[in-house]
Parts: structure tokens; C-alpha cells; sequence
């Protein structure tokens, strides 16, 4: 945590036990890593209650030292992503079984109404076996081969399985060229103890789908976190008005200077003049000229020098203002 707080993450990815989201969570919490500048994302399935169970024998079990309250601020807002159970609508499957008609027959088939999560799964599987093996009988294996199978039987098969695309109680099955399985994976979002579903995502054709009723309930003020702070350089200029006045003075300054200079010059043999010290006036003439200058090379920034042009002129200013201070 100490390392990503190093790296100014703010997009934050974790799996880890509820055990392990109690720790973590706690940590951000004294982090301050967390609310509506953090996005943590979480893959698995364990309820928010859990996290935030203020039972004394959990928090003595684990390393969170955190309350309950403080647990639930710091979680509150991280997005979870989940295989899903079984589709949501009401579309007919290779069965010929929508998901409605299929948990009305396994209460039908079971004495309790408690049934697994993972019961479509279980189901889908079995068609993908059944197709698999219809697919390499049809390229000629024989059913005697089943238990004594060698490599061209395996090869058959595991062509079948590749090549298999339904429609099935999970939604889209099939696999990919690395042999995953495709899916959907159902995707919510923990608010104020609650896991809210906002989307799903197709991973047969790579879709994001956010529910229209929580697309603009995701993120505060709908939007979403960067992934590090933006640090954007901005050059300090002054009024150009005030340059432009700075500047007229300035230049009348130099005109006024370079005036007293030539009338020093040219009256040199002047008795008034010579009684004057005028070489240490025109030494005070020359520094007052570098001022005045240095008046127009602090009035140039980013309106009118680029970047190389900006430290040539820092290196020459600094250079005038050093001999005059000499």
C-alpha cells in the first residue's frame, strides 16, 4: 500500500479474501486512498457485510484495526466483477430452456428452494461435453474409443470443443484460440453497504454494456478517476500592460542616460566638469543603462520566447544584474 501511495496510483485492481479486503481497505482508510479521486476494482464474489461485520472475534482474527464505519467509507464505491450465474433475460437457449423455465425445474426437481449459484454452469457443461463428443462421433470416432483413447481421439474431441459457440443458461458459450472459456462477467458496484449490478461485460465480443438506469450513478459528478494526479505547468506572466508601461519608462530612462553619458563625454574638459568626477558619473551612468535593461529582459517571458529562447534570457538578465551589482 506504502509503494502505491509512492507511485500516486489512483486505479487500483486487487483479488483477495474478504479477510484479505478488511486489511486493505483498513489501510487505504489511514491512506486517505480512497473516495471519489480512487477507483478500486476487485474480482470475486464476497458480500460488502462481511468486510464491514463489526464482530470482535473477526477483528481479532485479522490485522485490521479499523471500525466498522471506517471500513465501510473506504470501500464505499469499489466496483466488482463476477462470473454470471445465469442470464438475465428471458431468451430461449440451445435447451430450448429459458433461465425462468430452468430454476422453475430445478425447485421442481430439488425438495428445497437453496440451489447452487453454480447450477447453469454445471448445465452448460454438460452440453459443451455432449457437443464435443457429438462433433468427434461425427468425424468418425467410434463410442468403443471413449476409454481407451489415444491421441487422435483427444485430438477430435478437443477440435469439437474449440469450434463450440451456443447460446447457453450463462449466456454466450465458447471458447478462445487459448482455450478460455467466453462468457459474461457481471459487474457492480458497492454503495453504502449494497452491491448494486451497473453492467455487464461480453467477452466473446469484447462489449462493455453500463445498465442506462446507473450509468450516471457510477462516478461523482459522472466522472470517472484518472489514473494519476495531473500535474500541468503553468507560466506566471505579468499584465502586458503593465510590460508595456514598464517598458516606455524604461526605454525613456535609457534615452535620459545615454544623454547624461554624451554630455559627460563631450564636456570632458569642462573645469565644472572635471571637479565632477566624471568617470565615476559615467561608471553610475553605465550601471543605471544595465538597470533600465534589465527592466526589458524581465518583461520577456512565454508571450514572446519559446523555451530555449526563455533560459537565454534568464542567463543573460542574471549576467546584466550580476555586473551591475559589480
Amino acid at each position: 500500500m506504502e509503494k502505491l501511495k509512492r507511485l500516486d496510483a489512483r486505479i487500483i485492481i486487487g483479488e483477495f479474501s474478504y479477510v484479505g479486503a478488511r486489511n486493505v481497505f483498513c489501510e487505504a482508510f489511514k491512506r486517505k486512498m480512497y473516495g471519489p479521486n480512487y477507483a478500486w476494482i476487485i474480482f470475486g464474489e464476497f458480500s460488502p457485510t462481511k468486510i464491514f461485520a463489526d464482530d470482535p472475534k473477526l477483528r481479532n482474527s485479522v490485522l485490521s484495526d479499523c471500525s466498522s464505519d471506517e471500513l465501510k467509507e473506504a470501500a464505499d464505491g469499489y466496483i466488482s466483477t463476477i462470473k454470471l450465474d445465469i442470464r438475465k433475460d428471458n431468451n430461449q437457449t440451445i435447451s430450448g430452456l429459458t433461465s425462468e423455465r430452468f430454476w422453475w425445474q430445478m425447485r421442481q426437481l430439488n425438495e428445497h428452494n437453496n440451489l447452487r449459484k453454480d447450477s447453469a454452469y454445471a448445465f452448460d457443461s454438460a452440453w459443451v461435453v455432449a457437443m464435443a463428443l457429438d462433433s468427434a462421433f461425427a468425424k468418425g470416432m467410434k463410442y468403443e474409443k471413449l476409454l481407451n483413447r489415444k491421441f487422435k481421439q483427444v485430438a477430435a474431441i478437443r477440435s469439437g470443443i474449440q469450434n463450440i459457440n451456443f447460446a447457453g443458461l450463462t449466456g454466450p458459450v465458447g471458447f478462445d484460440e487459448n482455450r478460455e472459456t467466453v462468457g459474461t462477467v457481471l459487474i457492480k458496484q458497492n454503495r453504502d453497504g449494497n452491491e448494486t449490478r451497473i453492467g455487464q461485460h461480453f467477452t466473446s465480443s469484447d462489449e462493455l454494456h453500463l445498465f442506462e438506469s446507473e450509468r450516471n450513478k457510477i462516478w461523482e459528478d459522472n466522472r470517472p478517476p484518472k489514473d494519476h494526479t495531473s500535474r500541468k505547468i503553468e507560466l506566471m506572466m505579468s499584465p502586458l500592460p503593465l510590460i508595456v508601461i514598464m517598458w516606455l519608462m524604461a526605454a525613456i530612462g535609457i534615452i535620459c542616460s545615454l544623454s547624461f553619458l554624451y554630455f559627460n563625454i563631450s564636456k570632458g574638459k569642462n573645469r565644472i566638469i572635471k571637479m565632477s568626477s566624471p568617470k565615476l558619473n559615467n561608471i553610475i551612468i553605465m550601471g543605471c543603462i544595465l538597470c533600465y535593461a534589465s527592466i526589458v529582459l524581465l518583461g520577456l517571458d512565454a508571450r514572446f520566447l519559446d523555451l530555449q529562447g526563455y533560459g537565454i534570457n534568464c542567463n543573460v538578465r542574471k549576467l546584466i544584474i550580476n555586473e551591475h551589482a559589480v
